[in-house]
C-alpha cells in the first residue's frame, strides 16, 4: 500500500485592528477523535495519493474532497519534500484569499466530515495548537521564507 501523501500550506494575509500590518496566517484544519491517526490534532490539508498520482494532482484532489473549494483556479508550488522511512511527504504552498464564512469542511462518501474545525492561524498561533507531527516541518519551512 502506498504511504506517499500530498499536502498544502493555504496562506493568506489578515488585517489586523490597526490595519498597519497584516498578518500572515496559514489554514489549518482539526482532525477528529475518531481519525486513523493524530486524533485531534491540527493539521493540513492533504492526504495519500492513489495509484499513478502525481503529488500535484493528490493535492488538488485532497482540496476537492476536504474543503468543497472550487471557487478560483489554485497557484499551488511546491514547498518541501520529507522522505519519511519508505515513504515520502510532498507539501506545496498556495495562496488563498477567503474569509471563513466561504470554507467549509465537506462530507465524505460515507456522509462524514474530515475535520472538526477549520480555521486561519498566525505563526504565532499555529505553534501554540498540537500541530499533526508530520506537518511541522512545512509549517515552519513556510513561515521561515516569508521572513
Amino acid at each position: 500500500m502506498n504511504k506517499d501523501g500530498a499536502h498544502v500550506v493555504f496562506y493568506r494575509t489578515l488585517e489586523t485592528k490597526d490595519k498597519k500590518q497584516p498578518v500572515l496566517a496559514i489554514l489549518l484544519t482539526k482532525r477528529t477523535q475518531d481519525a486513523p491517526s493524530d486524533v485531534g490534532d491540527w493539521g493540513l490539508v492533504g492526504g495519500t495519493m492513489d495509484r499513478g498520482e502525481t503529488p500535484r494532482k493528490t493535492v488538488l484532489r485532497e482540496i476537492n474532497e476536504e474543503l468543497c473549494y472550487r471557487t478560483r483556479p489554485l497557484q499551488v508550488s511546491r514547498l518541501l519534500k520529507v522522505k519519511n522511512g519508505t515513504h515520502t511527504v510532498h507539501f506545496f504552498q498556495a495562496p488563498l484569499p477567503e474569509d471563513m464564512d466561504t470554507l467549509k469542511l465537506k462530507r465524505n462518501q460515507e456522509g462524514k466530515v474530515e475535520g472538526e474545525g477549520i480555521g486561519w492561524f498566525s505563526q504565532e498561533e499555529a505553534f501554540c495548537l498540537r500541530l499533526r507531527p508530520q506537518d511541522i516541518p512545512a509549517v515552519q519551512r513556510f513561515f521561515s521564507t516569508f521572513r
